[in-house]
């Protein structure tokens, strides 16, 4: 018997591997919000405050339309999720979740827990107040210990969101943070006209396979950051 067989033990391989094949995939987003001082979002999409996601797809087979999923943690107790079609659940957003940095956070279907990670806390980067219409416009975390951003660009004269690279159905979180990690987002100069914008980033951190139970290890994972939002002027060009 090899040494890991002695060290781990038979049933605790079986364990592995049933979640390494299992055909059931999820992934879940959970982020607080940080805005500026003087920043208003009251018509924006974001006036709830911080919310949190959770996807589910199959290996090979499409989403379920139905689950029983929640997320908890010691601060909110026990979240519902709402299903929104194509295996996406999402948290109220009208009433956001509280987030502390270094808490716990679970997802549960049906009452057991199936993905957990530990709330990062908010990057630090410095981001220009104002820039001129056609100016590059980045955001890089490529020198700080996450695995992806988000970035989205909130139009404030009209509380829209003009642009964005959240993720939408099952997938994303993964391709994002493991299959193609994505550390800096330049925010297309077509969307940036002249105006006042808010721009929000989040710099996440994925939790490790070994907090994953009865669903795929490897194709599994639950992110958490916290959402930061700056003021943004962009002046004519001319």
């Amino acid at each position: 018997m090899t040494l890991f067989l002695l060290l781990v033990g038979c049933d605790e391989i079986d364990a592995l591997l049933g979640e390494v094949t299992n055909p059931d995939i999820a992934e879940s987003l959970v982020l607080g919000m940080q805005v500026d001082p003087g920043l208003d979002l009251a018509n924006t999409a974001f006036a709830g405050g911080g919310r949190g996601a959770a996807y589910l797809s199959t290996i090979g087979g499409a989403p379920p339309e139905t689950a029983d999923l929640t997320l908890v943690s010691d601060s909110n107790g026990i979240l519902p999720l709402t299903g929104e079609g194509d295996g996406v659940w999402t948290t109220n957003t009208a009433g956001g979740l509280a987030y502390v940095p270094g808490e716990t956070w679970t997802l549960k279907r049906d009452g057991s827990e199936i993905l957990r990670a530990v709330a990062a806390g908010p990057a630090s980067i410095n981001l220009r107040p104002t820039i001129t219409e056609g100016d590059a416009y980045t955001i890089d975390i490529g020198d700080q210990d996450y695995d992806g951003l988000l970035v989205t660009v909130v139009d404030l004269a009209d509380g829209t969101q003009k642009w964005s690279n959240f993720p939408h159905d099952a997938g994303m979180v993964y391709d994002m943070l493991l299959a193609e990690p994505v550390l800096d987002v330049e925010v297309p100069v077509e969307t940036l006209t002249p105006g006042a914008y808010a721009v929000g980033f989040a710099a996440l951190r994925a939790n490790n396979s070994i907090d994953t139970t009865d669903v795929n290890a490897l194709a599994s994972l639950m992110a958490t950051g916290v959402l930061e939002f700056r003021a943004l002027t962009v002046d004519s060009a001319e």
